[in-house]
């Protein structure tokens, strides 16, 4: 017991040793400690139990942070450049444009990786997106056919220098590897079960991480090796001076962009009107329909009042204001005068609506059966006269 207490004390000691020389980062001691951690591990599995009281540690088994593994930064790997053009192009045959654009990026050993393709109606041009991958060593070669096939309106590059970040991924992973093949041969030499799942463990995750930088670093070679160009296409029926022209020059052609325009509003005002034209006469069926409906019912109202009048003696009033008779004093032409209303009398009392309620009322012209009979003034004056000259005719016999 003694003996293994002893062996399991150093074992400690030179896994603290370590990591006291990993933090000062001394290249030469990590080395010369690595040797003997590599050399002193028969022995701490030889004597039988001693590795039961062992903790893991994974600076330790990859040789430190500052540890012995040399990474070759020379310039074989050369600069890990990323390139991005944005291009944005005009064409007034636009299936010719696309076509060639095709086949160019088949010619450069290219590919298509994304391809969007819009006609937005009957009337409207069309456009297109295209995301291509084009070798980096030919990617000039490509910028320049679409400058010869095509109308440039905007072109814009960019170039992201990803070499610093790509070193230090293969420096990270070549430490990885280095830890992985160290757990390797601890797990070759483990001899309980908690010093297997302990190192199982740590080599799981040790995988994971190398899996993930090398998903990366293929990521990044991929983006060295083939530019990226975005490629914007759309179809006009003009295409755009590329020239900047001189103060005069560009009134002109001011002028005359306007009156073209114009010109195409005009002939698009036109091309939607025909196309219209069956809702046009949709709508104009509707109308006509409307106004037959509401000339029949008219006609029907116009009737019905007719025929009240006629019926009932209501004259049409097209106003919708009801009728009403003669107003007070009022005598027609021909109809005895009788004496004057007294004060208890009513003077609007014989006025009366004329409507669908006084049915029983009598026609204009006619007195009320009722009502005295009215005696001619002219005949009291008559038989008053004679009474009057016989006085006279025994006033001259005298």
């Amino acid at each position: 017991m003694k003996k293994q207490t002893k062996i399991a004390g150093l074992f400690i000691s030179f896994c603290l040793l370590a990591v006291m020389l990993a933090g000062c980062g001394s290249s030469s001691k990590s080395a010369s400690y690595e040797n003997s951690s590599v050399a002193e591990a028969p022995a701490a599995y030889d004597s039988g139990g001693v590795y039961s009281n062992y903790t893991y540690d994974g600076e330790a088994a990859a040789g430190g942070e500052g540890g012995s593994v040399e990474v070759d930064n020379s310039a074989a790997h050369g600069r890990k450049l990323i390139k991005n053009v944005d291009m944005t192009v005009e064409t007034e045959d636009y299936s010719t444009l696309v076509a060639a654009v095709q086949d160019k990026v088949k010619a450069l050993n290219g590919y298509i990786e994304q391809f969007n393709s819009y006609n937005e109606n009957s009337i409207g041009r069309r456009s297109a997106n295209l995301t291509l991958r084009i070798p980096a060593e030919n990617l000039e070669a490509f910028v320049s056919r679409v400058n010869e096939i095509s109308n440039v309106v905007s072109r814009q590059e960019s170039i992201d220098d990803v070499t610093l970040q790509y070193v230090d991924l293969e420096s990270h992973k070549k430490m990885l590897e280095e830890e992985q093949k160290r757990l390797l041969e601890l797990m070759e030499k483990a001899e309980t079960m908690e010093d297997i799942i302990t190192i199982e463990s740590r080599l799981t995750e040790v995988r994971y991480q190398l899996e993930s930088m090398e998903a990366q670093l293929r990521t990044m070679d991929n983006q060295v090796n083939y530019s990226t160009v975005y490629l914007y296409i759309n179809e006009v029926t003009r295409l755009t001076p590329p020239e900047e022209k001189g103060t005069w020059e560009r009134i002109r052609i001011g002028f005359s962009e306007n009156m073209y325009h114009v010109g195409h509003g005009l002939k698009e005002f036109c091309i939607g009107f025909i196309i219209s034209l069956p809702v046009f006469f949709v709508f104009a069926i509707i109308i006509v329909v409307a106004v037959i409906i509401i000339k029949i019912i008219l006609r029907f109202n116009r009737k019905r009042e007719e025929e009240n009048r006629k019926k009932y003696g209501v004259p049409y009033k097209p106003t919708g204001r009801p009728p009403y008779g003669p107003g007070p004093g009022f005598v027609p032409q021909g109809a005895p005068r009788g004496p004057m209303q007294g004060a208890g009398q009513n003077p609007g009392a014989d006025r009366m609506p004329v409507g669908n309620g006084a049915l029983n009322a009598e026609p204009a012209g006619k007195t009320n059966a009722a009502e005295p009979a009215v005696p001619d003034a002219g005949k009291k004056q008559e038989e008053k006269e004679p009474e009057n000259k016989e006085p006279q005719k025994a006033e001259e016999k005298q």
